[in-house]
């Protein structure tokens, strides 16, 4: 049976049948006359203007035909934009934060490791190992130090200076290369943050390397004690969600590491694997993936964003100038504090329109957005400026940012 109402058509004829979908999977449904309107959908409101209806999270109503009888309608993995749906994982949708580990996410520290002269596996290999058992060991050393000792007993040839440099500049290691547009990508749907082993000069490094700013920003120099523990996790969880005003099951945290994976699961964080060269097959989490963009495209697919809503208002010549003052002054700050909105602008075109944007990070922001706040925020403003100012909505999905 389909989900949308009955028409205005068939209520006035007495018609309470209910219209019937395709079941052959034409998700939104076939007409039974062509040419017949398409009856409201869910979400849909009539414009000021009188024109088009506005639908949010659905393609406006338009008059529909019937199909070719032998037309054969393709399967959702041959469409593109959808070949992720069919594997997406649903509670994507509800995560506000995601973390990620340094190194081995975002940075490539086997190449960093190539260019100091340790190109051997046995000897990358003795370096994990020592690393490991450095990182749990008491009393607590900051990372650095942890990092040249480590490389220091996997190859005792190496000059320390050389040493030395590796040990300050995991920051600024080389990153993959889908590191950067995952990072720039994911911001525009949710918050961004780097929990990792380090030091506070490792932390900023990353950023200026990844061009990005950390939303939440946990290192283990802070801390006092390395992310291989279990100290060190519950005083990251308590500092992450005070920061972000996340939950946990709103977090979702990014590693290669099978320990980091464990203890953040068991702290109720959501855990996903990345499949990077030397990670352990064995490492289970909550989700799996090949590489940081195939997780932006589950997100970005959970999510159905970021969306670009656009108020274009025009206004009487004596009061727009009162009503762009207002509108930076009161609407754009009160905008700014509704959850899930990532930016909020105010523009004045070359004919003195003003143009309100706001960007969302999903359909279901948008939706919440108008439950709660659109419907107040017109009325203040007809009875700030009058029935005259006129406010015509549109929304647009974000297909790329650099």
């Amino acid at each position: 049976m389909s989900i949308f109402p009955l028409g205005a058509e068939q209520k006035a004829a007495g018609d309470l049948r209910p219209r019937r979908s395709n079941r052959k999977g034409d998700a939104g449904g076939r007409c039974p006359v062509a040419g017949e309107e398409r009856p409201p959908l869910f979400g849909q409101r009539p414009m000021p203007d009188g024109g088009r209806p506005l639908v949010f999270g659905v393609r406006p109503a338009r008059r529909c035909e019937t199909a070719p009888a032998n037309k054969r309608i393709p399967p959702i993995d041959a469409l593109p934009q959808l070949r992720y749906l069919r594997r997406m994982t649903h509670w994507l949708d509800t995560i506000h934060l995601i973390t990620f580990d340094n190194p081995g996410v975002l940075f490539d520290w086997r190449a960093g490791l190539h260019r100091a002269g340790v190109t051997e596996p046995a000897d990358i290999a003795r370096f994990v190992t020592r690393l490991e058992e450095l990182a749990v060991a008491e009393p607590f050393r900051r990372w650095s130090d942890v990092v040249r000792q480590a490389l220091t007993d996997a190859r005792g040839d190496l000059r320390p200076a050389i040493v030395g440099l590796f040990a300050a500049d995991l920051g600024r290691l080389p990153t993959w290369p889908d590191a950067l547009p995952a990072l720039h990508t994911l911001r525009e749907v949710l918050q961004v943050g780097l929990v990792a082993n380090g030091d506070a000069q490792h932390q900023l490094d990353a950023a200026q390397t990844c061009k990005t700013r950390w939303d939440v920003c946990v290192s283990s120099e802070e801390l006092r004690a390395h992310l291989q523990t279990e100290r060190a996790w519950d005083a990251t969880v308590r500092a992450g969600i005070t920061r972000a005003a996340v939950t946990r099951d709103a977090w979702l945290h990014v590693s290669t590491s099978e320990r980091t994976l464990e203890l953040a699961k068991a702290r109720g964080l959501r855990t996903c694997l990345v499949q990077r060269p030397g990670t352990a097959g064995q490492v289970q989490g909550d989700l799996k993936v090949a590489d940081l963009h195939d997780l932006t495209q589950q997100v970005l697919a959970a999510k159905r964003g970021p969306l670009l809503v656009e108020i274009s208002v025009s206004a009487p010549e004596p009061v727009r100038e009162k009503l762009a003052d207002w509108l930076r002054d009161t609407l754009l700050p009160a905008m700014r504090r509704v959850p899930g909105v990532r930016s909020a602008r105010l523009y004045v075109r070359e004919d003195g329109a003003l143009l309100e944007q706001y960007t969302f990070g999903s359909a279901r922001e948008v939706a919440e957005w108008q439950a709660a706040f659109a419907a107040e925020q017109r009325a203040l403003v007809r009875e700030a400026f009058g029935p005259d100012v006129v406010r015509q909505v549109q929304i647009a999905v974000l297909r790329g940012a650099a």
